[in-house]
């Protein structure tokens, strides 16, 4: 299987980057393979976001 990690949030139309370097897995519910690595939103992206919204 593939792995992939984004990078990248989107919001404001566009891809942005991400602020954090922290990290969530996602994981296929049926066979618990990991799917990929997602960057989370930190409390500046998400002010950013909602600021553009």
């Amino acid at each position: 299987m593939v792995h992939y990690s984004a990078r990248q949030l989107y919001y404001d139309g566009n891809t942005q980057p991400a602020t954090s370097s922290k990290t969530f897995q996602t994981i296929d519910p049926a066979t618990g393979a990991h799917i990929a690595d997602i960057h989370e939103a930190s409390r500046a992206d998400v002010d950013k976001a909602v600021q553009s919204a």
